[in-house]
This record gives C-alpha cells, structure tokens and sequence, in this order.
C-alpha cells in the first residue's frame, strides 16, 4: 500500500470516529494485535529486514548496503 492510501484511510477513520488509539494485527488472519509504540519512520526494506534513515545515519559503516539510497518504505512500528 502507498503512503497516500495509507493517510486518506486514516483521515477517513478520524472523521468519522475521532482521535482513537492505534493497533495493528500481527498477521493478515487477526490472530493477535499489538498497539502501535512508535511514530512512523522512513528507511530501507529488503523484504527481510528493516534499517531506518536514523540507524543509517548513524552507523553507516554497518549499513553500506544502503549508501546514497533513498529510502522505500514508512515503518509503522
């Protein structure tokens, strides 16, 4: 899903049901749900594994894979 689907479902939901808490479901099938801790935030998605533009920054001898990348995905957890 694009990130501007992703807020218009959010600005939807606040207008009709107001400023609610978030949770997210650990699976497609709703057998387990989680509240939402964190803001979202940019980074690099390999399918596998998640780097953030911060943990990038500040460690880029770690993440060379991603050097002078733009990031592709929004976390949101």
């Amino acid at each position: 899903m694009k990130l501007s689907k992703f807020i218009k479902g959010l600005q939807d939901a606040l207008e009709k049901h107001g400023n609610l808490e978030v949770i997210t479901s650990i699976d497609s099938e709703g057998n387990g749900y989680n509240e939402v801790f964190f803001s979202p935030s940019a980074g690099y998605f390999n399918g596998e594994e998640f780097a953030s533009v911060e943990n990038v920054k500040a460690e880029p001898e770690y993440y060379e894979d991603y050097k002078g990348k733009k990031p592709n995905v929004i976390c949101v957890n």
